[in-house]
C-alpha cells in the first residue's frame, strides 16, 4: 500500500471506498487512526431513501417489538429517537432484524462502531458498548493527560496501569476512575516513555487525584515501574503470595496476570461495562473494547486484541476495576451533622454512647438505677 500511495501525483486525490469488515487490516487501522491524513465519511443505511416501508402497525407496537430485539441482539436501544427515524424507516429496520437477526448490525450498520463488527468472538457486547457515550476531555494536564473530571473533595479514586517497554510498540496506559461513581476521570497513554519514567506520571497523577489507589500490572516491564515508585508512594495494590521458604502468605506489590487471574479480570470488567458500574468516556478506549476478543494466540491467556488492534486501555481499565474491588478500608466520611454533634458532645463533656433503650416516665427510676450500676 505504501508504494501504491507514492504513485499519486502531487495534485492528485486519493479515495478509499470499502465496506467495513472486521477490526484488522489497512482500512480499519487508517479509520481508527486519529492522526490520519484522510478525511473520514461514514454512510449508514439511513442515507438510502429506499430503505423505508409503509405499515399500518401502530408505532407503540413497533417500539415494543424492537425492545425485545434490543435485549436479544444488543442493538442501539434508542435508535428511533437518537437518529430521528421516520416510522417507515423504523419498520424497514425491524423487518431486516426479523430476517438477519444479530447479523443486521453487520449488514445494516447505523454507526461506524457497528460497521466494524468483529469475528463473533468479542468479549464485550456491541449493545453494551453503545450505552457508553463518549465525550471530549474538559482539559489536558501535563501535556498529554486527558481529564474528564477534576478531583472531588471527599471522593476516592483508583488508577489502573498497564506498562509497556516504551520503544514505539505497545502503549503504557494510565486509567483513572472515580471509585465512588465508577466514572472515568482521566487517561494517559504513550509508547515512548520508559517504564521507570512512567512512575513519575503515576506519582503526579496519583497525588493529584486524592492519593489514588494504584494497581500496576507487574508482568514484564511493570517491575521497573514498581521499583521506581514504591519508596515514594505507598497507596499501591498488594496481592497475597505464598512464600515457599517460610510457608506463609505475604504481600507483594502489583497485579500479576496469569491464566487464572486474567479470566477473572476480564469477566469482572465485562460485567461492569454491561451494567455500567464503570462509565467510559474515551473514544480510544471504547475502540479497544470493541476489538477485544477471545483468542488462542500464545501469551495472551485466552484474551486479547484482534488483528493489529491494541488492548492496553482495556487491561488498564480492568486493573482499575480490581482496584475498586480491593480498595483499602477507610474511615467513613463525617457529615456536617455528625461533626456538629461530635463538637457539641466534646464541648459539654457528654458521654459518647447512650443506652439504646428509650426512657419512659413510668420506668425512668428503674432505668436510671441500671445506668448507675
Amino acid at each position: 500500500m505504501a508504494a501504491l500511495l507514492e504513485t499519486v501525483p502531487k495534485n492528485g486525490r486519493i479515495t478509499f471506498e470499502s465496506t467495513a469488515n472486521g477490526t484488522a487490516g489497512y482500512f480499519h487501522d487508517e479509520w481508527m487512526n486519529d492522526k490520519s491524513e484522510f478525511k473520514k465519511h461514514f454512510y449508514n443505511w439511513l442515507w438510502d431513501p429506499e430503505y423505508s416501508l409503509d405499515t399500518p402497525t401502530p408505532l407503540d407496537e413497533l417500539k415494543s417489538e424492537y425492545a425485545e430485539h434490543v435485549m436479544r441482539y444488543g442493538l442501539i436501544p434508542d435508535i428511533y429517537e437518537r437518529f430521528d427515524l421516520t416510522k417507515e424507516q423504523f419498520y424497514f429496520y425491524i423487518t431486516k432484524i426479523r430476517r438477519q437477526k444479530q447479523l443486521v448490525i453487520q449488514e445494516y450498520p447505523t454507526t461506524a462502531l457497528e460497521a466494524f463488527i468483529s469475528s463473533g468472538r468479542n468479549v464485550f457486547h456491541l449493545g453494551d458498548l453503545q450505552k457508553h457515550i463518549t465525550k471530549e476531555p474538559i482539559e489536558r494536564k501535563w501535556t498529554d493527560v486527558a481529564i474528564w473530571e477534576l478531583p472531588l473533595k471527599g471522593f476516592r479514586y483508583v488508577i489502573g496501569c498497564d506498562v509497556a517497554e516504551g520503544l514505539g510498540g505497545d502503549y503504557s496506559v494510565i486509567e483513572v476512575f472515580n471509585a465512588d461513581t465508577g466514572e472515568q476521570a482521566a487517561e494517559f497513554y504513550t509508547n515512548s516513555i520508559a517504564p521507570d519514567r512512567l512512575s513519575d506520571y503515576l506519582y503526579t497523577i496519583g497525588k493529584f487525584f486524592n492519593n489514588a489507589f494504584i494497581v500496576i500490572e507487574v508482568n514484564n516491564h511493570g517491575r521497573a515501574t514498581i521499583d521506581a515508585i514504591k519508596k515514594r508512594y505507598y497507596n499501591l495494590y498488594r496481592r497475597q503470595v505464598f512464600d515457599k521458604v517460610t510457608n506463609q502468605n505475604t504481600e507483594a506489590i502489583g497485579w500479576r496476570t496469569t491464566s487464572v487471574t486474567k479470566p477473572l479480570l476480564v469477566d469482572n470488567l465485562e460485567q461492569a461495562i454491561r451494567e455500567q458500574s464503570l462509565r467510559i468516556f474515551s473514544k480510544r478506549t471504547l475502540r479497544e473494547f470493541k476489538s477485544f476478543v477471545q483468542t488462542d494466540e500464545s501469551g495472551k491467556q485466552g484474551f486479547g486484541a484482534e488483528g493489529s488492534a491494541h488492548d492496553d486501555t482495556v487491561i488498564a481499565c480492568g486493573l482499575a476495576l480490581q482496584g475498586i474491588k480491593n480498595l483499602p478500608s477507610q474511615k467513613a466520611l463525617e457529615s456536617l451533622a455528625q461533626k456538629k454533634l461530635r463538637e457539641y458532645i466534646e464541648k459539654h463533656k457528654l458521654p459518647k454512647y447512650f443506652n439504646d433503650e428509650p426512657i419512659h416516665s413510668r420506668n425512668r427510676p428503674k432505668q436510671l438505677m441500671r445506668r448507675n450500676g
